[in-house]
């Protein structure tokens, strides 16, 4: 028996944002196109660095350095009331 998910309340696992599903058959996961299409990226990035080979270390710890940069930009927007 399929169950409805209509009017379930779920977070996006993205941003962290709740939404209400409000669709029948398969319940929407991300709150917006834009979250969904970032995982779609973020895992096309994952499987392609696990498949890198790096020559030495300096190399290894340049683009760690990089992505703990880019990490650093993420921001949290606070509401204003």
């Amino acid at each position: 028996m399929k169950t409805s998910a209509i009017g379930t309340n779920t977070k996006c696992p993205i941003c962290g944002t709740p939404f209400n599903c409000f669709t029948a058959g398969k319940p929407k996961t991300y709150c917006s196109d834009l979250c969904r299409e970032f995982n779609k990226y973020y895992n096309a990035v994952e499987d392609r660095l696990l498949k890198i080979n790096f020559y030495d270390n300096k190399a290894r710890k340049s683009l760690k350095s990089d992505l703990w940069a880019l990490s650093n930009k993420i921001v949290i927007k606070k509401d204003k009331k």
